[in-house]
């Protein structure tokens, strides 16, 4: 895959809004290598989900294998197939639809939302089952009343925090309606007591007009940060920031600049779904936020807006090619944004995650077949 490295022109911070935040934007140039990750034959990338965990200073990738039912394991230290855990489809300790994962406590967590169970599966091999069938929280929300929103390629789904579960949740409607987007829409769950604790978070204000959606876009993103737990959307320049008890820290502004554009939305009657993917062109927007824990910051993938069109008319081949990697370190209390531009046209950005001092990307199309392909950006 050839990649080209673009450095970003120097940043004119002129919206009223970014001054009162009192932000200093730094535009950096992004080194990028590659990194070939050898699979075992029944090896399979191409689904959303996967986990990475460090342990004995090695850094491992979980994978989800839907040819195999199972958990694939890799040494990213040696760039191998380690093992693999197969995991029964039926049963009380099995699963048939696989919606979200992640890792917690030497353990691969494995959910599925329709079924409002998880499998806690052991690095050792064990297995434990999970019923959020009967998940009570303090608000009195009811369990039939929840819908688990997982979305993995926009880090819609579980993340662990001491011993503790949070993962995305709405009201059981339609997403077009007002009332799918009232709710706190961050659950946290108690994994020894087996049992639902509270529910806390807000939808950006957005999210919340009376004549406007914003379609496939309405997901929220969870992350860990150092203290806790970090919530953002694809339509928001914000991300908040909870301790591991749901209470509010403070707001933090990831984003280059100000979008009045996002306040539109579309028609809550809207049923053009050509309308919507051309929202997601045309405007500015997150895919998701992650936590880097060497670095000790945040960081977000923000779309560039592109025209559908180009000058002549035609229809612009290159469409969401142009992306903004923002990282935001804990060190300067969130108020430096390190930006770097990055061409994404040949990138899965979906799977991508920290790596030593950067990020690991999948690339679409792996150039061997017994091979995954990554792009690997380090970070200054």
């Amino acid at each position: 895959m050839r990649f080209v490295a673009v450095i970003l022109l120097l940043f004119s911070c002129s919206s009223k809004n970014l001054e009162v935040l009192d932000i200093d934007f730094i535009d950096k140039s992004v080194e990028n290598g590659h990194f070939l990750l050898a699979l075992d034959t029944l090896g399979n990338l191409g689904s959303f989900h996967y986990a990475t965990f460090s342990r004995f200073d090695t850094l491992h990738f979980v994978t989800w294998n839907e040819s195999s039912h199972s958990l694939d394991f890799y040494n990213l230290e040696k760039g191998l197939f380690s093992h693999r855990i197969f995991v029964e489809s039926d049963g009380p300790l099995g699963l048939s639809d696989i919606e979200a994962m992640m890792y917690g406590d030497n353990s691969i967590i494995l959910f599925d939302g329709n079924a409002r169970k998880a499998l806690v599966v052991g690095l050792d091999g064990s297995v434990k089952a999970l019923n959020f069938r009967q998940m009570e929280f303090y608000d009195g929300r009811s369990p039939l009343d929840l819908y688990y929103s997982f979305a993995s390629e926009f880090g819609a789904k579980p993340t662990w925090k001491n011993g503790q579960i949070y993962f995305p949740i709405t009201k059981n409607v339609n997403f077009e309606s007002l009332q799918y987007y009232q709710n706190p829409p961050v659950g946290q769950y108690d994994i020894q007591s087996n049992s639902g604790v509270r529910s806390f978070g807000a939808w950006d204000r957005v999210y919340l007009q009376k004549d406007g959606y914003f379609g496939f876009l309405g997901e929220i993103s969870l992350s860990e940060h150092s203290e806790g737990v970090a919530l953002s959307f694809p339509m928001s320049p914000r991300v908040t920031l909870f301790d591991t008890e749901g209470n509010f820290q403070k707001e933090l502004w990831i984003a280059t600049s100000d979008f009045p554009a996002m306040s539109k939305g579309l028609s809550r009657s809207n049923d053009d779904l050509q309308k919507e993917r051309n929202l997601g062109i045309i405007e500015p927007w997150f895919l998701k936020t992650m936590y880097h824990p060497d670095l000790n910051a945040l960081i977000r993938f923000q779309k560039k807006p592109q025209a559908l069109k180009k000058a002549d008319g035609t229809l612009n081949t290159n469409l969401f090619g142009n992306w903004l990697l923002l990282v935001s370190k804990a060190e300067t209390n969130y108020s430096v944004l390190e930006v770097y531009e990055i061409d994404a046209k040949d990138l899965f950005l979906p799977i991508s995650f920290p790596y030593k001092n950067g990020i690991l990307i999948k690339n679409k199309t792996d150039e061997e077949e017994d091979k995954a392909s990554f792009t690997f950006f380090k970070m200054g």
